[in-house]
């Protein structure tokens, strides 16, 4: 049965790979019995036949281990969120490292950290899983972008070493973001655990850059007693760099801040000093998690109509983290025995239109 599944899947990938709609796709999956065109991203990176603008889709349930990226391919899991479903998450394990430009990743969990080189340039990360840290490797590179990060859950945040043009959009981001010049940073829920210290900010060393529509937490709810016998507590630490010789506009947030502490400059905030239960529903699965509550503070309050959080703005995020109109089985019948000598099998697909 198992066999049977995966050649009705490898099916539904073929139906991607005809002529009229991409001149040449690849499918990986690390089961031998899959009969795919290859069995790991790097064989298929090292492969003569791969080339530039290639596209490499990763079977239902594979899980292949990471690696560097040199070629501008793109690179289409089936989605990280997919409980219930006969589809499988496709898993790239222990990181990946992209070292060329126009790369995009979409629709996969990726295990580990994603380390970027300054060859990075035209890079996408879509609906995507990332459980480590996003950052630079080889010295103290500087990334020149423009990098995107749309409707993705990112475990530990995004640090490179100097980030340039990078959009940030509709992710929940369970770090902290920090290095980054000329961004734009909207629709994101930024859940920051700080440390206990005054200096420690959900997002740090940021300029040039546009903030907006945001829901930012910090989660310490410890305190400090100042000289002066106040109390701070650390929840208010969620922009540091917010004095104009920086030059980011700050607007529609929604902030752990409280109100003692609100920026002067950029006073067009919700400085209440908000927790995630006074934001989100706070049950149902790693996403779903962060949905806006009745009465939540961040409904209405975006710019241009829109909410704050990942659930409106420019990229809306999917909970099953599926790529764009790629088709997917949604239900699988497939019975036990034979009738007539003949396995009748029943698959229903669509597509994620959203």
């Amino acid at each position: 049965m198992k066999k049977i599944l995966l050649l009705a899947l490898a099916s539904v990938t073929l139906l991607l790979c005809s002529e009229d709609v991409c001149a040449r796709s690849w499918r990986i999956n690390s089961s031998a019995e899959a009969k795919a065109d290859f069995t790991s991203l790097s064989e298929a990176l090292k492969s003569l036949e791969v080339f530039n603008g290639d596209t490499l889709y990763l079977d239902s349930g594979c899980y292949v281990w990471g690696t560097t990226i040199n070629k501008s391919v793109t690179i289409i899991g089936t989605g990280f969120n997919l409980a219930g479903s006969p589809v499988k998450e496709a898993v790239i394990g222990s990181g990946i490292e992209i070292d060329c430009g126009n790369v995009k990743v979409e629709g996969c969990i990726i295990n580990g950290d994603v380390e970027l080189t300054s060859k990075v340039v035209n890079l996408t990360f879509e609906r995507c899983r990332i459980l480590g840290v996003v950052a630079t490797t080889g010295g103290a590179p500087t990334i020149s972008g423009p990098v995107k990060f749309l409707s993705c859950f990112l475990g530990e945040g995004i640090a490179p070493y100097k980030g340039n043009n990078f959009v940030i959009s509709n992710n929940i981001i369970r770090g902290r973001l920090s290095n980054l010049n000329s961004a734009t940073i909207t629709n994101n829920v930024i859940v920051y655990d700080g440390t206990d210290s005054k200096t420690d900010y959900a997002l740090v060393d940021i300029k040039n850059s546009s903030i907006s529509n945001n829901i930012i937490i910090n989660t310490n709810a410890k305190y400090l007693v100042n000289s002066d016998q106040t109390v701070f507590y650390y929840k208010n630490n969620t922009i540091k760099d917010t004095t104009p010789r920086y030059n980011n506009s700050i607007v529609r947030n929604v902030l752990s801040t409280a109100a003692e502490y609100a920026f002067p400059n950029y006073p067009d905030n919700k400085f209440i000093g908000a927790t995630l239960e006074d934001v989100f529903v706070m049950e149902g699965g790693i996403d779903a998690m962060y949905e806006l509550k009745e009465g939540s503070p961040a409904l209405d309050y975006g710019t241009n109509g829109y909410d704050c959080g990942i659930f409106s703005g420019p990229y809306p995020f999917v909970l099953s983290g599926r790529p764009r109109l790629v088709p997917y089985i949604y239900e699988a019948t497939i019975p036990n025995q034979s009738t007539d000598g003949k396995l009748n099998i029943t698959l229903k697909i669509k597509s994620q239109n959203e």
